[in-house]
């Protein structure tokens, strides 16, 4: 089993709600907006403090992809087929934004055809982590109907993207609090589902 760390810049980012905010405000600065109006003293500050919205944005997508690998990743979701990354929405940028990390597999084995597809999904937002499964099928369509009942899995539904497969969250403290437990979890979850999918 992969261990994980939390690193001290997201444990002051999740716990601090004023470092959450500064660092929220800083990282739209990482991509190039206009230097804030200041003077000398403060440019020297405001050069640290990018650095350190840098360093937790850095870390986030690093714990991400981390966390996708000892849960997900762990359960061989190769055996799936049709192995399909969209590195375009995993841009540190995009990963910031978006608080997740997922890998596609084509059922029938050709990501090129674009039929029948599993993303398997990790989320980490400042409320929960949690696992999910979007199912499609041939044309897009959302369906998890045919999945078995699985334990601590549920079917839940967005308005943005339809159906899914979700396991039982915990929120970021939980995780920060006791990272082994969790990823022990979750790396059950992962396996019973990707088994789950392989058979249906």
């Amino acid at each position: 089993m992969i261990k994980i760390e939390i690193p001290e810049s997201l444990r002051a980012y999740f716990d601090n709600k004023a470092v959450r905010r500064a660092v929220d405000e800083l990282v739209d600065q990482l991509d190039g907006k206009d230097m804030p109006n200041c003077d000398w003293e403060e440019a020297q500050n405001y050069n640290q403090a990018l650095l350190m919205a840098a360093q937790v944005r850095a870390d986030y997508v690093a714990l991400l992809f981390k966390v996708w690998d000892a849960t997900f990743g762990d359960a061989a979701p190769h055996r799936l087929l049709g192995e399909d990354f969209d590195y375009e929405g995993h841009s540190p940028r995009m990963c910031w934004t978006d608080p997740w990390v997922y890998r596609g597999y084509y059922r029938d084995g050709d990501p090129d055809e674009d039929g029948r597809r599993d993303d398997l999904r990790l989320d980490i937002t400042k409320d929960y982590l949690e696992l999910r499964v979007y199912r499609y099928n041939e044309g897009g369509e959302l369906d998890v109907a045919g999945t078995p009942k699985l334990e601590r899995w549920s079917t839940q539904e967005d308005d943005e993207s339809g159906p899914y497969l979700v396991n039982e969250s915990v929120s970021p403290a939980d995780f920060f609090a006791a990272p082994d437990a969790v990823i022990h979890r979750f790396a059950e979850d992962a396996a019973n589902v990707v088994q789950a999918l392989l058979e249906t």
